[in-house]
């Protein structure tokens, strides 16, 4: 009878045994799973779809930049280190800059004289 205690005792340890090392076996794997190198190949590969994803996606809006500059008409006015730009043609500009020399000195250089030039921004001499 006691045998059949220590063989019961002793199963039960090795049942266990068992149990702890399935166990541990199990976190090992799920971590190497988890570990860069076998996530490396797909991290590579979605690396590489999102590369093409964002080429083509340039391309399409180079593409329809290209449309919309091409209907524009104008020019690219710099005023004080800052960039415009205007609706006006070289004609237009060139019609003011006749009128502006035509004024004399003093309304030249008057406070408060204020020309867009074409742009959504309004400029002021002052």
């Amino acid at each position: 009878m006691e045998k059949i205690k220590q063989n019961k005792i002793w199963i039960t340890i090795v049942v266990i045994g068992i149990i702890v090392i399935g166990i541990l076996l199990a976190m090992l794997h799920r971590q190497k799973q988890n570990s860069p190198e076998a996530q490396s190949s797909s991290y590579v590969s979605s690396a590489k779809a999102s590369s093409a994803s964002t080429s083509v996606q340039d391309k399409n809006n180079e593409k329809a930049y290209a449309k919309k500059a091409a209907k524009m008409s104008g020019h690219v006015l710099e005023v004080n280190g800052k960039e415009y730009f205007t609706s006006w043609t070289k004609a237009v500009f060139q019609k003011w800059a006749n009128s502006y020399m035509s004024m004399n000195l003093d309304d030249r250089h008057k406070d408060g004289v204020k020309e867009s030039f074409g742009t959504s921004t309004t400029i002021e001499n002052s």
